[in-house]
């Protein structure tokens, strides 16, 4: 279960995110099926949390987040126009039981055989809590996804810093990635017109 401060910080997220975006936030958990979708302020994200949860010992984090990445892509292969990119921050408490480097692989190739934008999903992996375990464990997924180099960037990762969790905290995080993935599109641009 999350703690009060991290429940606030997306209640607080929402209330941030009414104000930019018609489409607020959508809250999911990973070890449960209860969710929220566009939530615009911080009274409906209460609400989802008030829900009955009965969380589940271990999280299906590769079950869950392919899941949600197929979802998506089912939308994109479906809709026209292309659905809003997606951004996913997923906080992370425990070391998963597998690995998600198959699953993150897995949409990676998805997303350049269908020539989507660079900035079109992105996962942002935070880790709450400061268990060294989930620490390694994440650096460890970020090393084996950049060792080969083909992979598209579109996962960034945010080990703990020992301080609690904002929502200014999530939205920089979130804007930091965006930018960069947008520079790193131009790039590609620019080398595919002169090339």
């Amino acid at each position: 279960m999350l703690s009060p401060q991290a429940c606030q910080s997306i209640s607080q997220l929402a209330d941030l995110a009414g104000e930019y975006d018609e489409d607020g936030i959508d809250v999911y958990f990973l070890n449960h099926k209860v969710w929220g979708a566009e939530l615009k302020d911080s009274t409906s994200v209460e609400q989802v949390f008030s829900s009955p949860l009965t969380f589940h010992m271990m999280t299906p984090f590769g079950r869950r987040i392919l899941e949600l990445l197929d979802n998506y892509m089912n939308d994109m292969q479906k809709s026209w126009p292309q659905p809003k990119p997606l951004n996913v921050i997923i906080l992370m408490k425990c070391v998963p039981s597998k690995s998600l480097a198959t699953v993150i692989r897995r949409c990676a190739k998805d997303l350049d055989e269908g020539y989507c934008p660079l900035t079109q999903i992105g996962l942002h992996f935070v880790q709450i809590g400061n268990r060294e375990e989930t620490k390694r464990y994440l650096q460890a997924l970020d090393d084996d996804l950049n060792k080969r180099g083909d992979l598209r960037d579109f996962v960034d990762i945010t080990p703990s810093t020992g301080d609690e969790l904002t929502a200014e905290g999530m939205l920089k995080i979130l804007l930091a990635s965006v930018k960069r993935r947008l520079e790193k599109q131009k790039m590609n641009d620019r080398a595919s017109r002169s090339g």
